[in-house]
């Protein structure tokens, strides 16, 4: 069988939402089909195909209808990523059972779908993957709660970093609060040394991170930990203050990079 339906090959059943649409001719032939054809036309299986009919307004309807259906994988994954580019809302049904399938290189375009919706619900689909059992599925689903900076995220990320998963280092110090960057200082030699400097690294690099204090032992943190990471975050962190901020934690990372250099 050459087609993943959602319906049945995802993770967890859920309830198909109605995206079907009706038969759709484009370019003098049909393309893509709604219900009325009940399968998916042959032409669908060739890429071109699909990037040919992003520019017509009625793809958007026929695209999700033949996904509904079920399409090749690698169709499947550009058909959801030119859905995604619309970002509608209406699709989110879609996305989040796709976000379920049993591919994890589908997942991963889905959730990027997925991200792109201002949806609260679209928060909840990432946070739950996450607990992908696909390592790069928990990477993508981290980067994009990251790079969206959502606050509710926090604590998924803590545990996630604390099971030792790298992937959580960076888009935690984007969300980390006082508590959690709190709770980090104690996990040194407990979780993998590099995701804990990216952590510690992209705290620092926030303006609404502090207060100065907390800086301070998170710049002393870092210059605990071995390698060349811990160094180049310092160094970030240094370039991109001001020329006269003379704050104390600037001081101290002043004072460890020229501690690593002497060595």
């Amino acid at each position: 069988d050459l087609t993943d339906r959602p319906g049945t090959n995802q993770r967890h059943h859920a309830d198909r939402p109605q995206l079907l649409g009706p038969r759709v001719r484009l370019h003098g032939d049909d393309r893509l089909a709604g219900p009325a054809a009940g399968r998916v036309p042959s032409p669908l299986a060739d890429l071109v195909h699909v990037r040919e009919l992003l520019g017509d307004p009625r793809a958007t309807a026929a695209l999700a209808g033949a996904l509904d259906l079920g399409l090749p994988p690698r169709v499947a994954a550009a058909a959801l990523e030119a859905l995604g580019s619309k970002k509608d809302p209406a699709l989110f049904d879609l996305f989040r059972r796709y976000a379920q399938h049993r591919r994890p290189e589908i997942r991963k375009v889905a959730l990027d779908a997925t991200g792109g919706l201002a949806l609260p619900a679209s928060v909840a689909v990432l946070i739950d993957a996450l607990g992908d059992t696909d390592a790069t599925v928990r990477a993508k689903a981290a980067r994009i709660l990251g790079e969206r900076r959502e606050k509710t995220a926090e604590e998924p990320l803590f545990r996630l970093l604390v099971r030792g998963d790298e992937a959580a280092g960076e888009p935690l110090g984007v969300v980390a609060g006082i508590g959690t960057a709190k709770k980090l200082l104690d996990l040194i030699g407990q979780v993998p040394d590099r995701a804990l400097a990216l952590t510690f690294g992209g705290c620092l690099l926030r303006a609404d991170f502090g207060p100065e204090p907390l800086r301070v032992d998170v710049v002393k943190a870092l210059g605990k930990l071995p390698g060349t990471e811990p160094v180049a975050l310092l160094e970030d962190y240094d370039r991109g203050l001001a020329e006269k901020d003379d704050r104390p934690s600037r001081a101290e990372a002043r004072r460890i990079l020229e501690g690593r250099k002497a060595q």
